[in-house]
């Protein structure tokens, strides 16, 4: 049965836990952690705090980054400790669907940054963890890229859908015109770690067609620096994924996308 728990009583048994550990920075984080939770309640099961205090130390002692995020926001403690995905695999399409599901409300895109990295903060929480212990380095690697591919697809659709509303993207055939985000390197073999960057390719169907007034070239470049900028800049809330786009036919000098057409005839 799950009851209100004040964050304030995971004071004592969180510094106990830390207290025998390699680094006395811990004991200083969890400090901040109660400081910064004083007036926050957590929902819990009820037995399962020393669940929480274990999980708590875990992260606070392995990660100032991670430490960091829970001073941010410490009710994040308490969600990831009954989250089912603790210990187990998160399947990547439950991944894309509660990304799908975070960010559709998003008026405009500055409120799709803050929905991206507001869920890459609970991701990576959960992801520390179980680099941590919980689960496996294997399995994270294939989690971090199932989540760089949902933030990939979660940004596409929205400001595809964005730019739709005053032109569509058609073939010369009347077709919409396709596009897609190529994952390379670490992203396309599934073994990201926390430090990768993202490498991809943006590539469209073909520039046999037009976006109204736009070429399909000029169209999908403008996607291709919409969806760059959600994932990649760096605000109060930090970055989704570093996106490194040098793979890309002609390097720095080529454009920032291509159509399949062209791409195939580079790599030829």
């Amino acid at each position: 049965m799950a009851g209100s728990l004040p964050f304030a009583k995971l004071a004592g048994p969180l510094d106990a836990a830390l207290a025998a550990g390699p680094d006395p920075a811990a004991r200083v984080w969890a400090s901040r952690l109660i400081d910064a939770g004083a007036s926050a309640e957590l929902t819990l099961p009820a037995d399962s705090v020393d669940a929480v205090v274990a999980l708590g130390a875990t992260l606070l002692a392995q990660s100032p980054y991670l430490a960091a995020m829970l001073v941010r926001d410490p009710r994040l403690l308490g969600s990831l400790a009954v989250d089912p995905y603790l210990r187990r695999e998160k399947p990547a399409g439950v991944l894309r669907d509660a990304l799908l599901e975070s960010t559709s409300d998003a008026r405009d895109a500055a409120g799709l940054a803050v929905a991206l990295r507001r869920f890459r903060i609970r991701e990576y929480l959960r992801l520390g963890a179980r680099e941590a212990g919980y689960g496996s380095p294997v399995e994270v690697g294939r989690e971090l890229a199932a989540l760089a591919d949902a933030a990939f697809e979660a940004a596409v659709e929205w400001h595809a859908k964005d730019l739709a509303r005053r032109t569509q993207p058609l073939t010369a055939a009347g077709r919409r015109c396709r596009f897609v985000v190529m994952g390379m390197g670490k992203l396309g073999g599934e073994e990201l770690n926390f430090s990768s960057d993202v490498d991809v390719l943006y590539l469209y169907e073909t520039d046999d067609g037009a976006a109204g007034a736009d070429t399909l070239r000029e169209h999908f470049g403008r996607l291709s620096e919409r969806v760059t900028r959600s994932i990649g800049d760096v605000t109060e809330d930090g970055f989704v994924f570093r996106v490194d786009l040098r793979l890309r036919p002609e390097g720095t000098q080529g454009p920032l996308c291509c159509s399949l057409e062209a791409a195939e005839r580079y790599y030829e």
